[in-house]
């Protein structure tokens, strides 16, 4: 059938320039990658673009300067971001600076970056050296597949699962999301593929690794 391809404005531009995933949360897309500009807006890493109006934004506080961020995945309207633990280091809100390593989340609603909490305390991530390659969710649970054999304070085999606890509750007609912070990361009994965890494929009911 017929079809045709159209710009975004001016894209994604600096450092290598790629776009390694996308979220849609309602009209807006979050675009992960490595890139330092969007649409000529200043944004490490991570930008936003509204397809209603066609403008990208960077969102608040931002990442460390030249973050990659390789995986998208949402809950509700809560962001997750994975990537290295070399190249996703920091985030920023209100001007105060937070060290993670390769994972954080966003909430979209209050435009502020997180650390994930486990059992009530906040972590940082990933080990020096490894990657999260992968970030899929089934309701409130977000699976994370990768080349790590830690992930928030737990020894795990390159795939574990984050119970991300959260309330929906609808007000005034609009479904609104709250996060209480009481997660915790699981481990998942699986065998290795080339010693790491590369990709995930999930339906309503059952998860998957090839």
């Amino acid at each position: 059938g017929a079809g045709t391809f159209s710009a975004l404005g001016t894209g994604v531009t600096g450092n290598s320039g790629n776009v390694w995933a996308i979220v849609a949360i309602g009209t807006d897309l979050y675009i992960g990658g490595s890139f330092t500009t969007a649409g000529g807006v200043a944004a490490d890493g991570i930008c936003k673009y509204n397809t209603l109006t066609g403008v990208y934004s960077a969102l608040s506080g931002g990442l460390n300067t030249n973050s990659q961020v390789s995986r998208l995945c949402a809950i509700g309207t809560m962001l997750f971001l994975g990537g290295s633990a070399t190249n996703l280091t920091s985030f920023t809100n209100s001007g105060t600076t937070t060290s993670i390593s390769g994972i954080c989340k966003y909430n979209t609603l209050t435009n502020t970056f997180s650390p994930l909490f486990h059992n009530g305390v906040a972590t940082t991530g990933i080990p020096a050296n490894t990657n999260i390659w992968e970030l899929a969710t089934v309701n409130n649970t977000l699976y994370i597949g990768g080349d790590f054999t830690s992930i928030g304070g737990i020894s795990v085999n390159y795939f574990c699962k984050y119970n991300y606890s959260c309330n929906l509750y609808y007000n005034n007609n609009y479904l609104t999301y709250l996060n209480n912070d009481d997660s915790q990361f699981e481990t998942i009994k699986s065998n290795t593929v080339n010693g790491s965890k590369y990709t995930i494929l999930l339906n309503s009911a059952k998860s998957y690794v090839l």
